[in-house]
């Protein structure tokens, strides 16, 4: 349940889309080319239909941020945010954002280690890794979601391979699904682990993220208990061989909708996981 600009109750998608007071705000975005009269109905179909449209997908992020965050601003403070600042923000934020990625790649050292392996949570802990990955079927791109819990020992706790409909952001999809799959089996202590570097930092954040879709990462991280002990960990590519590209995710393109292993992980992956456990 979300509210509207007026506060009363109305559906999320009314407030990041439908509300008339908006119409401005997308009226004034012309590389999205946006109208309310196209057959859309929720968010994920707004997102779905930028991006088959070829439209900057991530500028529809930072916009819908935008708009979400001056409607919090205008609800818990006395400030004033202009409706007419928002697509100007939204903008200005996302060219930040590039130009702060872009001095991350130009600065990142060159990784000079001859081999990174996957490492063992401690006794009595778990770690969940996950990866996504997006192929090229007969007529359109297709994604795959792999996620393996392992125990202090190596051995599997649960996997599961996940088809996806949202390549460009099944990164993002894939750490949400984790994260619900670790609860889905009862975990409430764990490290998270994957080889998204954007999406653990965005993970490891306690304040709103300007990472695109990172409003999925924190609906994910929101429904686990306060209870719960979970860290999050970065790894290199090397060291998710398991869940990577070419093993767990791609499995999906050879089954419908998803497959769970308990205690185990899909047979042409055993050899794999032996030896990432040597």
């Amino acid at each position: 349940m979300g509210f509207s600009f007026g506060w009363v109750p109305k559906s999320e998608f009314h407030a990041l889309w439908e509300c008339s007071a908006l119409t401005s705000v997308w009226n004034s975005v012309p590389e999205l080319r946006l109208h309310h009269d196209q057959n859309v109905h929720t968010i994920s179909e707004l997102i779905k239909l930028t991006h088959d449209e070829g439209k900057d997908v991530n500028l529809l992020a930072m916009i819908l941020w935008t708009v979400w965050y001056r409607r919090n601003k205008l609800r818990t403070t006395n400030e004033e945010y202009p409706v007419s600042q928002v697509s100007t923000n939204a903008k200005h934020a996302l060219t930040e954002y590039h130009q702060a990625n872009q001095a991350i790649t130009l600065q990142s050292p060159v990784c000079t280690r001859p081999r990174v392996k996957w490492s063992p949570p401690p006794t009595e802990n778990f770690k969940v890794n996950f990866d996504g990955a997006t192929f090229k079927e007969i007529h359109k791109a297709g994604a795959g979601i792999g996620v393996v819990i392992r125990n202090s020992l190596g051995q599997p706790i649960a996997s599961l391979s996940e088809l996806g409909n949202l390549p460009y952001i099944v990164e993002v999809m894939a750490a949400a699904r984790a994260i619900y799959f670790a609860q889905e089996i009862g975990l409430n202590s764990f490290i998270f682990e994957g080889n998204s570097e954007a999406v653990i930092k965005c993970l490891r954040s306690d304040y709103d993220s300007f990472f695109p879709f990172g409003h999925i990462l924190a609906a994910a991280k929101a429904t686990t208990e306060p209870r719960c002990c979970i860290s999050f960990s970065h790894i290199c590519r090397l060291g998710n061989i398991v869940t990577s590209n070419n093993n767990l995710v791609k499995h999906v393109r050879l089954v419908r909708g998803f497959l769970v292993w308990m205690e185990d992980v899909s047979p042409h992956l055993q050899a794999i996981l032996s030896a990432n456990n040597s």
